[in-house]
């Protein structure tokens, strides 16, 4: 089947974002994207960005060199052709390339064009003018101040102006530092870069996957049917499967096709220790995470092959040789839904064992949700100086205490020490709260009715809340159970619930009160508001991140704003759930019913029952919990068992240390990030000029917050300490949501699938 791409005339964008990128291999027709005609293999010239047919005469094309004789701008960078040959903006330009230096800035805006642009069937979409005319750059030299970064990339929007936290191309000082160790030409990061055009994928991967370092790197086929690309990391031990399907099962939502899919996964190893976690992606689509460790004994890259046949369809799996590696497994998947003609799958996966640096890195820069594009979409660079800063939060955890609790308390109390070395080593101040699923119940003795135990940073109180049958001695005033004791005063009110402000119990029945976990957070979220920025026990801090942690194994079961009732969820009588997700998201109109005093997003994580089980207790379907999650962005852990609330509270935090990060500008590729620092916490375990990546003692990169977070020896010193990060991101070039397949698969002869609009259209090319 023929295909109609309806590029246009791009060949300024196509220059914006190929400059630097080297075309990652596409000299010898890797791939379609291309910078100049020597990026394309034989018979092809780089027309608009991308290898096309040459015209048969040899000339009248855009990018052969000679410009169009019948346009007087024919690469559309603003400049008439006539002034690019002529040498008149002070060097001889290539009328047929918009950036003739290669250095992302469009000729145009390095000579100061003005609008109109000399040519009205150009389509300049304003970055091709100068937003500055009184600042030029040199149109033919890529560093026009020979600090080693190229102009595109200090001024880092491409606008000829050089705007706060940019870099200034004809300054060569600034590009002394963070910024030069960062994001110098010859000191950026590698990508691999591959494009597949039926299924409309571009992924961007470590550069391990190239077969130069002795990685693969190959398309999935069923017969002669494209349909993704798989790949292998041996450095890292990571195999990778990317490939795009209409939904199955009828599925609508990202997480409704992580649920198909899953029911296949599992056909091929049981799964345990499930979290998800929704997001969008940085081209708009809903889009879900997965993390799973799945049971097996076979080598990985058989195993990579036999989820791919169980997939895409038989004989899909194309890498070869083993690994040396085998099962359990660990893997991380990302799902977005373009459309339910068109959802695109990416699972990366490695022995769960080896799941440790640097293959958490390598499997989360592949389907973490910051490698994947739509086939079209090209890559630029970005230079970011910036200052670091401390990060706030404030969490709030609401637990059930209900009698089937006590063991799901203790395992959380557990690993609350780990918990705490985990937000220690990262660059946040936190606080811990709680409340619990009793916050709403009449007035019963002893309860913890209205009780919040206030915010504190003393891990081993918030572990004595959780630890089992840990009561107040009276004489000493601290909880007993735990070493070092903490104080019983836990809110310095009266009550202070049960056990004396020590463990929460398991005194709250599922009667009443119901366990109504929702209705708690919200409640409480209420009263710990107005936010202050002076420390309060009893108030969140207004320049704080306020995140929300469920625990607790039955269904939410609040009825209205104070009140619940355990038959709410069999008899669908309870609160309605988009009421707590637009509280949480702050998007109400409504204050306490669906719009938080605080007026700010906060994100819900949650512990909770998993999908297809009950323990013990009454469920909806679906369930209200991880609704409320995957309406917020939280991650949903399960409650199953002590090993997977660790790994659901491992996930939880991560997320939140990574959202408390540097946000970057644009959206970036996680294999290309490379951070320098002024100075760190202990420079003999750390190179300040090339931060490793690491969670103890280097940077990560979390793909749905889009933010770099500092650990360990790699911290700055002090807030305020200068700081640069370089990166490749995605330009978007998709014409929309469609694919091939959108078109039902195929078309009439003489029609072609204009991706566009999704239609078979007569086919004129």
């Amino acid at each position: 089947m023929s295909l109609r791409l309806p590029l246009g005339r791009t060949a300024l964008l196509g220059a914006l974002a190929l400059a630097w990128e080297g075309c990652g291999g596409c000299g010898g027709g890797a791939t379609t994207s291309c910078r100049t005609p020597a990026d394309c293999r034989a018979g092809l010239d780089c027309i608009d960005g991308v290898c096309t047919a040459s015209a048969p005469d040899g000339g009248n094309q855009i990018g052969d060199g000679g410009g169009n004789p019948a346009a007087k701008d024919s690469d559309c960078d603003a400049v008439d052709d006539q002034d690019e040959t002529s040498g008149a903006k002070g060097c001889a330009l290539d009328p047929a390339n918009a950036d003739t230096d290669g250095d992302g800035l469009p000729d145009g805006v390095e000579t100061a064009a003005v609008a109109p642009g000399p040519d009205q069937s150009c389509s300049y979409l304003g970055s091709a003018f100068d937003a500055d005319p009184a600042f030029t750059t040199n149109p033919c030299l890529a560093d026009s101040d020979g600090d080693g970064i190229h102009d595109g990339v200090e001024d880092s929007n491409q606008n000829g102006k050089v705007d706060p936290g940019e870099l200034d191309p004809n300054n060569p000082a600034d590009g002394q530092g963070p910024a030069g160790q960062a994001c110098s030409a010859n000191k950026l990061r590698p990508v691999a870069l591959r494009q597949s055009a039926t299924p409309d994928l571009h992924l961007a991967v470590s550069d391990g996957f190239e077969a130069a370092a002795g990685g693969q790197l190959s398309p999935i086929k069923v017969g002669s049917d494209e349909r993704g690309m798989m790949g292998y990391h041996p450095a890292s031990k990571v195999a990778f499967l990317a490939f795009a399907e209409p939904a199955r099962a009828g599925a609508t939502t990202p997480l409704s096709d992580e649920a198909a899919v899953r029911s296949v996964l599992t056909s091929l190893g049981a799964l345990s220790n499930v979290t998800t976690q929704t997001f969008t992606t940085w081209d708009g689509h809903l889009a879900a995470q997965a993390f799973y460790d799945q049971a097996g004994t076979a080598d990985l890259i058989a195993q990579a092959n036999a989820l791919a046949n169980a997939l895409v369809g038989a004989g899909a799996g194309s890498l070869s040789g083993a690994s040396g590696v085998a099962g359990p497994f660990k893997l991380q998947a990302e799902y977005v839904h373009r459309s339910n003609q068109a959802v695109v799958v990416v699972i990366a996966l490695t022995s769960l064992p080896g799941f440790v640096e640097p293959a958490i890195f390598t499997s989360g820069d592949t389907a973490g949700g910051s490698a994947l594009a739509a086939f079209p979409d090209l890559t630029g660079v970005q230079c970011e100086p910036f200052t670091t800063r401390d990060g706030k939060v404030d969490f709030l955890f609401s637990v059930d205490d209900s009698a089937s609790m006590p063991q799901e308390q203790q395992a959380l109390a557990d690993i609350a020490t780990a918990m705490a070395q985990r937000l220690n080593n990262s660059t946040l101040d936190w606080r811990i709260a709680m409340v619990t699923t009793s916050y709403l119940a009449a007035p019963l003795a002893g309860s913890n009715r209205s009780v919040r135990r206030g915010f504190t940073r003393d891990i081993n109180q918030f572990k004595a809340w959780l630890t089992q049958n840990s009561v107040c001695n009276a004489d000493a005033g601290t909880c007993t159970l735990v070493n070092p004791a903490p104080p019983c005063d836990s809110n310095g009110s009266d009550p202070d619930g049960r056990s004396g402000g020590c463990w929460i119990g398991a005194g709250g029945t599922g009667n009443v009160p119901a366990e109504a976990i929702l209705g708690a957070a919200r409640k409480a979220i209420d009263d710990l508001s107005p936010g202050t920025l002076t420390e309060q026990l009893d108030r969140v801090r207004a320049d704080a991140q306020v995140v929300v942690v469920l625990v607790g194994d039955a269904d939410d079961q609040t009825t209205a704003y104070t009140t619940s009732a355990q038959a709410c969820v069999s008899g669908n009588t309870c609160e309605p759930v988009q009421n707590f997700i637009k509280f949480f998201l702050a998007t109400g109109n409504t204050l306490k019913l669906d719009k938080n005093g605080l007026g700010k997003r906060i994100v819900v994580h949650g512990i909770a029952c998993p999908d297809g089980q009950t323990c013990g207790e009454t469920q909806a379907n679906p369930r209200r919990h991880f609704q409320v999650v995957a309406g917020t962005g939280g991650v949903g852990g399960n409650i199953y068992d002590p090993a997977s609330i660790q790994a659901s509270m491992a996930a939880i935090l991560q997320s939140v240390i990574g959202a408390g990060g540097h946000k970057l500008q644009r959206p970036p590729i996680g294999a290309s990030i490379k951070v320098a620092m002024g100075a760190v916490q202990v420079p003999a375990s750390c190179d300040k000029d090339d931060l490793p990546r690491s969670r103890q003692d280097g940077f990560d990169y979390d793909g749905v917050s889009r933010t770099v977070s500092l650990y360990g020896a790699c911290r700055p010193p002090a807030a305020g300490t200068k700081a640069a990060v370089s990166y490749r991101y995605w330009i978007k070039k998709a014409p929309g949501g469609c694919v091939p397949q959108s078109c039902g698969g195929s078309c009439p002869a003489g029609f072609a699938c204009n991706l566009a609009n999704c239609q078979c259209e007569p086919d004129i090319n």
